[in-house]
């Protein structure tokens, strides 16, 4: 299953290219194509995992879940805010992931940080901000 996620967020990023280009289509049209096309094209790739074990209903019902409440709702979420900010702004959301992912390691595991991993927050900060022309001085965009 794992396997399977990763090829769907590969190819679910490989449509925010297309995002890019497609101003003129809205949010909920951009999510809704991009999560068919990427289920789509991910179900060639099944034929070539072996089941280990068929899901329970409470297992299937789960992962349902998971694929409308949550991508779905974070698609909406990201595309709304590539028409309003941008594409660049937008992508660096993806640059916070491992960040936020550490965080919550150490706040609910217990899992340690230390000082390679500080400095590789740090790293990541500074890129967002440069990569968003980000300055204490000029106003932040506020979305419309």
């Amino acid at each position: 299953m794992h396997k399977v996620m990763t090829v769907k967020k590969i190819l679910s990023e490989k449509f925010t290219n297309y995002a890019k280009k497609s101003n003129s289509i809205e949010p909920f049209d951009n999510a809704h194509g991009s999560m068919w096309a990427s289920a789509i094209l991910i179900i060639p790739v099944l034929l070539f995992i072996p089941i280990q074990s068929y899901p329970t209903t409470a297992v299937f019902l789960a992962v349902i879940a998971l694929g409308v409440l949550c991508s779905g709702i974070a698609y909406l979420l990201y595309f709304k805010i590539i028409k309003d900010v941008g594409a660049t702004s937008a992508l660096t959301v993806s640059f916070l992931i491992p960040l936020f992912a550490t965080l919550w390691g150490f706040v609910f595991l217990d899992e340690k940080i230390e000082l390679n991993t500080i400095i590789g927050m740090v790293v990541v900060i500074i890129g967002t901000l440069l990569v968003t022309e980000f300055s204490f001085n000029k106003p932040i965009k506020t979305i419309k």
